[in-house]
């Protein structure tokens, strides 16, 4: 056996350590952005619902040239 070999074999927690740092770091950033996206969508929402609850619908007849 080689002494890289020997190595690995002594220590194969330390080799296998960075990656699984990774994919859980890369799985966080994957569900943060959904989260994000999810509260995006949602704000715009409440944000469009307040301004129909605002101006009412015939602000909204108005523009579209509904009488």
């Amino acid at each position: 056996m080689t002494e890289f070999t020997t190595w690995m074999q002594s220590n194969w927690y330390a080799l296998g350590n960075p990656p699984g740092h990774f994919v859980f770091l890369a799985a966080g950033i994957w569900f943060a952005r959904k989260i994000l996206t999810t509260m995006r969508a949602s704000q715009e929402q409440v944000g469009a619902l307040l301004k129909l609850s605002v101006y009412g619908c015939d602000r909204r007849a108005a523009v579209a040239g509904v009488p």
